[in-house]
């Protein structure tokens, strides 16, 4: 057979790419089966979907199984049929060997079981019986194979997650850039990531932007004040915000709403008004306070520091916020931090928050990022004072001119933000005078 090839070579060529198709095939579909689609199958009595949940539970032995009866039938041609050809027909055969079984037999599989996973499913029972004949064998190769790993320094029976953290959001990223998913859907997948890691001082409503009632005025006098405000819930205090007594649902005061003698009662000395409210610190993580308030149909919490002062307040609607942005209602106003100019330079508000503030004008990694939470934060930083109502302060920082507009209660409310031209001089110490 020197000059000839073997008259079964093409049927044995065909059948190799068929298992091959078949195993393949299989393998694909399996990793896009519905896994609780199967579960449900199971429980009403579905043996093929019991036999397909064993299969996934331990998908590297499907694995090894198939690579070891692949890999023998691929030396079994290699070892009989090769040798009886010329050198020609052995180069030529092994094109054709290689391209039909890489082709047909992997491929074209790969691609299209996962687009059809049914089908594919069809042949569970054979794989099942040749993973149980070759268990022995497979056993054998993979307690060889674990020792070789531990001599690298691997540990086999250490479990690794199939897909990490930064794996699904460099998918995410990957997913929006390709337009498969829109920016605020990329957005929220990446919040949820980012939820775990915020505390209760990442995201409260800082005490000077409270609404708070003190508990000395009347009702009548509480009322006046809910009516203006678009909140259905207020703090109550006593003599000062850091000693807050409870708080009024907007609800109850309609319900003693339609108790005249109530009116000219100061609030904290009507039972059942104000209602009792918990005290969490600071560090107190936003995962674990969700679950808290939601397991105590809690709408809202005092957020206390080391010294037991008030720091803020945090609404459940803060941190669902956390995940799908501002929530607003049909009476909210909505306020843009950051507005740009048709100029390219943008008008800031001092509360915008530094990240947001960081990512648009394209910031160098800061280590003392975490230390700002406000535009406000990081420009007194910089300038290193409490500013005073009539100072003029302008900066110049990673690029940019950072000029003062306005200033309210030692807080930097409004700023103009200009780029510096190429041209222009390297960051300077920062002016500050007074008007």
């Amino acid at each position: 057979m020197e000059d000839g090839g073997s008259p079964y070579m093409g049927l044995v060529l065909f059948l190799l790419a068929g298992l091959h198709m078949i195993f393949y095939g299989f393998l694909a579909a399996l990793e896009n089966q519905n896994e609780s689609l199967l579960k449900k199958q199971e429980k009403d009595g579905d043996k093929k979907a019991a036999l397909l949940l064993k299969l996934m539970d331990n998908p590297v032995s499907s694995l090894h199984t198939v690579q070891f009866i692949l890999t023998g039938l691929n030396l079994a041609v290699g070892i009989f049929f090769f040798p009886a050809f010329g050198m020609k027909l052995k180069v030529t055969w092994f094109f054709v060997f290689w391209l039909i079984i890489l082709v047909l037999g992997i491929f074209v599989p790969w691609k299209v079981a996962p687009r059809n996973p049914a089908g594919w499913m069809k042949t569970a029972g054979f794989l099942r019986v040749c993973i149980t004949v070759c268990f022995p064998f497979v056993w054998i190769l993979e307690q060889i194979t674990n020792l070789f790993a531990g001599i690298l320094g691997v540990d086999p029976n250490e479990n690794w997650d199939d897909v990490t953290e930064e794996e699904i959001i460099s998918m995410v990223k990957e997913g929006h850039e390709q337009g498969v998913l829109m920016e605020n859907e990329a957005e929220m997948i990446h919040n949820i990531f980012e939820f775990g890691d915020k505390e209760a001082k990442d995201i409260m409503t800082h005490r000077k932007n409270i609404s708070a009632l003190e508990g000395t005025i009347t009702f009548g006098e509480a009322l006046d004040v809910i009516s203006e405000s678009n909140n259905s819930r207020f703090p109550v205090y006593v003599d000062d915000i850091d000693n807050i007594i409870g708080v009024l649902h907007i609800k109850e005061a309609l319900i003693f709403a339609r108790k005249p003698e109530c009116y000219d009662t100061p609030i904290k000395d009507i039972k059942g008004l104000v209602r009792k409210v918990d005290f969490i610190p600071e560090t107190r993580n936003i995962s674990l306070l969700f679950q808290e308030m939601q397991s105590e149909k809690n709408h809202m919490v005092i957020v206390v520091d080391e010294y037991g002062q008030t720091s803020g307040i945090v609404a459940l609607e803060d941190i669902i916020e956390v995940i799908v942005g501002d929530i607003l209602d049909e009476h909210d106003v909505e306020e843009k931090l950051i507005i740009k100019q048709f100029t390219g330079s943008y008008i800031m508000s001092g509360m915008a928050d530094y990240e947001d503030v960081a990512k648009i004008l394209d910031f160098p990694e800061d280590e003392e990022e975490d230390t700002y939470e406000t535009l406000n934060g990081y420009l007194i930083s910089k300038i290193d004072k409490i500013p005073e109502d009539n100072d003029k302060i302008s900066i110049e920082e990673n690029g940019y001119t950072f000029r003062v507009l306005k200033i309210e209660n030692r807080i930097i409310q409004k700023v103009l933000v200009t780029k510096i031209p190429k041209s222009g001089t390297q960051p300077s110490t920062p002016h500050l005078a007074s008007g």
